[in-house]
């Protein structure tokens, strides 16, 4: 995500074929029409999706918990991570 980020908003240098990946994938979402507000309802949903799935599963004890960040800086992704390292088992970022 936040070599994403650096290339969508040409902070950092990044490797040339990381450049072209993002910003085929950048264009790829952008065809597909989803204008920014329809891509925050996608996320919204896809982290209540993750929260009910965990909650409907039998054969374990856990909870969700989803984190939104307005900006892809390194910082601000690693921020909400490092306050849950204590605290759980397993960590990820989309």
């Amino acid at each position: 995500m936040a070599r994403v980020d650096r290339v969508l908003n040409s902070r950092l240098p990044v490797r040339e074929a990381t450049a072209e990946q993002a910003l085929r994938a950048e264009a790829a979402i952008r065809n597909f029409g989803f204008p920014p507000q329809k891509r925050v309802a996608l996320y919204r949903q896809l982290g209540d999706d993750l929260i009910a799935a965990t909650c409907n599963q039998a054969n374990m004890r856990g909870r969700a918990v989803v984190k939104y960040v307005h900006e892809l800086s390194p910082a601000t992704v690693a921020e909400p991570l490092r306050h849950l390292g204590p605290r759980s088992d397993a960590r990820a970022a989309c």
